[in-house]
């Protein structure tokens, strides 16, 4: 009971915390391009240690190869929209303090429709997500059984 009064005590203490994260230049877009950088390299370790072992050839192993496949092209995806977003300048977007109504303002332009279609990440992270889930339910299952 005590330990249930405790939490309620924190949750009122509580603000809101959203999934986004503001870098600071210029420092932030390096670190978080480095980021980008070192993932894309794991990635390809992986992807490459895969192909170069014939035993791995089942089910679960085939879902990996796909989620890191995915997470690859979301990585490339994150990171070209960094940069469009670097080349277009602070007239093109209005930005209120909230995140979630930031808007990128017309007449569009090649680089600017670029940047939205680059901003659709969504659409290869999910993906993404969804092979590592299956890999990784195929790999409990096929544990589970022996």
């Amino acid at each position: 009971m005590l330990l249930f009064l405790v939490f309620l005590f924190f949750l009122g203490l509580v603000e809101p915390v959203f999934a986004v994260q503001v870098h600071g230049p210029p420092e932030g877009f390096y670190s978080h391009m480095l980021a980008h950088v070192i993932f894309v390299v794991a990635i390809l370790f992986l992807l490459y240690f895969l192909r170069q072992n014939p035993e791995i050839k089942t089910l679960p192993w085939r879902y990996f190869r796909w989620s890191l496949f995915f997470f690859l092209l979301w990585n490339l995806d994150a990171m070209a929209a960094h940069f469009l977003k670097r080349e277009l300048p602070e007239e093109a977007f209005y930005l209120p303090a909230n995140p979630f109504e930031h808007v990128l303002l017309g007449p569009l332009s090649w680089k600017k429709w670029a940047f939205y279609i680059a901003h659709l990440d969504h659409l290869l992270c999910v993906p993404a997500m969804f092979f590592l889930m299956q890999s990784l339910r195929h790999f409990y299952y096929t544990k589970r059984n022996l």
